[in-house]
């Protein structure tokens, strides 16, 4: 459910670069969509798994799976500080983890 959720959250903020601010309205419909499918198997993953670390699970890898759909659609670049920025947020992730 987890894993579902961070897909939902990517597939919303995809879509909303896509609406480009809003003037292409029938992406408002994936926005909408995605984060509400997103938030709900959240919801769900939330009561049997700690917000601290379920958030911090959803949330880093949500970025990471941003960046690279950022990357193959918008040919956005991996500089040496968003690749060390992205592998700081795992290990955090990790560490979190490892002191649950």
């Amino acid at each position: 459910m987890l894993a579902t959720s961070i897909c939902f959250e990517v597939f919303a903020d995809t879509c909303m670069k896509l609406s480009d601010g809003f003037r292409k309205k029938g992406w408002i419909i994936g926005i909408v969509v995605g984060y509400a499918v997103s938030f709900s198997m959240m919801a769900l993953v939330l009561a049997t798994l700690p917000l601290g670390l379920t958030y911090a699970i959803w949330s880093s890898v949500a970025i990471v799976l941003t960046a690279i759909v950022g990357r193959i659609i918008w040919g956005e670049k991996f500089t040496f500080k968003k690749t060390l920025g992205m592998i700081l947020i795992i290990i955090g992730v990790v560490l979190l983890r490892m002191g649950a």
